[in-house]
């Protein structure tokens, strides 16, 4: 097994069963989040075009990526 997985079991193995029953817990929790974004990205794919994205990006860099100086006042 890998470093990482060794120190969690060995760790986990001088908790109490209450406390390893938490530390699952939080694993299916973590499991659960990742599951979930990926449901999300799932969800959105698709509902723009690539060629709809490309022009929203493009719109934006011509657009809103600018300083217009005169826009701003200093104070006297």
């Amino acid at each position: 097994m890998g470093k990482i997985l060794d120190e969690i079991l060995q760790s986990s193995s001088e908790l109490t069963p209450d406390n390893q029953q938490k530390v699952l817990g939080y694993i299916h929790s973590l499991k659960n989040d990742l599951s979930e974004s990926s449901k999300t990205v799932t969800v959105l794919s698709g509902l723009i075009s690539e060629a709809d994205a490309k022009e929203l990006t493009q719109i934006i860099e011509q657009h809103c990526e600018q300083v217009h100086a005169a826009d701003w006042t200093l104070p006297s």
